[in-house]
């Protein structure tokens, strides 16, 4: 007698992932009015085939805005970073992969300091947290070396009081970690106080730290009841390297609800800069979940795939053309 073979489901729910930009006159003021999001999605990426983009921080460089996020790529099942630049920080066009590593890559924390662009993605992979330094332009980089080692997820560094800090997450799901430092590559010292938070809620961080008013805020993305729910943000109201205090504002970052939408099932980054008294820039991401079949979902990362190669061989024509090889 044949055995029974028990009924596989062929159908499955996953995120699917965009940027977007919102305009407001503060930092927790913030709308996509008259702006055509998302702005960049995964079928603008030409250069690897893209599952999905997400995690985007954002930089004015060289006279010109730099988005640098997280591009996870079908073939590898891992993320690298890739580039975006725009004129005006709404109009945006892709660029090219600008870190691609034998590791997952994610959470591309890029800032400036000393007149230096530096930038610490997320590599938990490698059980590191690496820094990265633009050599020439925002396409070349160059590995300097671990701050330090261990398990941790987006590592998000600031300046305040002539001190470096850095918040991050550990392995331990509800715990943040505060650290500070005198220079990049110095010894980082835990805070006597930290872990600062142990509440799986409001541990991971999802964005840089800014400063309205004269006071410093950080954002964080709830995880639960999935991830990429919801992004909060807390006042940071003591910061020393004995104290530390906190208070949780009214803000709140997360899904339309309604199907269909970029953002229909949450969002989990913000990364907001301040251009004007009252005007303020941020890229975003989101995600709706979409149900797909599996066996067409392996069609569709083929097409995808094949897609991308063709792409790859018609820029490599146009480039040979433009130099005279091919006539």
């Amino acid at each position: 007698m044949f055995k029974s073979v028990p009924k596989l489901s062929s159908k499955s729910k996953r995120p699917v992932w965009s940027i977007s930009i919102y305009k407001g006159n503060s930092p927790f003021g913030l709308s996509s009015d008259s702006i055509n999001n998302p702005v960049l999605t995964a079928e603008d990426v030409i250069d690897v085939p893209a599952e999905f983009i997400a995690d985007p921080f954002m930089i004015r460089f060289q006279d010109q805005w730099h988005m640098f996020f997280e591009v996870y790529n079908k073939n590898t099942g891992k993320g690298c970073i890739g580039l975006a630049s725009s004129q005006d920080g709404v109009h945006w066009e892709y660029q090219q992969i600008v870190i691609l590593e034998s590791f997952h890559m994610s959470y591309p924390n890029v800032f400036m300091w000393k007149d230096e662009l530096y930038m610490i993605p997320e590599t938990c992979e490698t059980n590191s947290i690496r820094l990265y330094k633009s050599t020439k332009t925002p396409t070349e980089w160059e590995y300097l070396g671990d701050i330090m080692k261990g398990y941790f997820v987006d590592s998000t560094i600031f300046e305040y009081n002539d001190k470096l800090w850095m918040f991050t997450r550990s392995s331990d799901r509800d715990k943040l970690r505060l650290y500070f430092s005198e220079g990049l590559l110095d010894v980082w010292h835990e805070h006597p106080m930290s872990p600062i938070v142990m509440n799986k809620h409001i541990a991971r961080p999802s964005g840089k730290v800014v400063s309205w008013e004269n006071r410093i805020y950080r954002f964080t993305q709830d995880i639960e009841p999935y991830y990429g729910k919801r992004v909060n943000a807390f006042e940071i109201t003591k910061l020393t390297i004995s104290e530390y205090k906190e208070s949780k504002t009214s803000f709140l970052l997360e899904g339309t609800g309604h199907p269909g939408d970029w953002n229909a099932d949450g969002m989990h980054h913000i990364d907001a800069h301040q251009l004007g008294e009252d005007l303020w820039l941020a890229c975003v991401d989101g995600h709706r979940f979409i149900e797909r079949n599996k066996y067409l979902r392996k069609i569709e990362s083929m097409y995808v795939v094949l897609k991308f190669r063709i792409s790859r061989m018609f820029k490599m024509m146009k480039s040979s053309k433009k130099k005279g090889l091919i006539f």
